[in-house]
């Protein structure tokens, strides 16, 4: 039983490793937040975004690192908007 319940801590343990609720990190082309619960979950799949435009977005460390979806070529849309393009 002591092996058992053991085990059963080291995969919770495994499952939970570094979500600290609200951080968010890159799982592959899926930006993921750590929930209240302490589980990952999805909040934004960066290869949807591109679907249907002709741009691509890659999941990876905003300005504010915070991980999110971003231009492929980093260049900044905000700015763009901004100077009339």
């Amino acid at each position: 039983m002591r092996v058992f319940v053991f085990c059963m801590s080291v995969l919770f343990v495994a499952c939970h490793e570094d979500c600290v609720p609200e951080y968010t990190r890159c799982n592959g082309e899926v930006v993921e937040v750590c929930n209240t619960k302490g589980d990952w979950e999805e909040s934004a799949d960066c290869g949807e975004i591109s679907e249907g435009i002709p741009l691509d977005f890659e999941c990876g460390e905003g300005v504010d690192g915070d991980y999110e979806c971003l231009l492929v070529g980093g260049y900044d849309l905000d700015a763009g908007l901004d100077a009339g393009f």
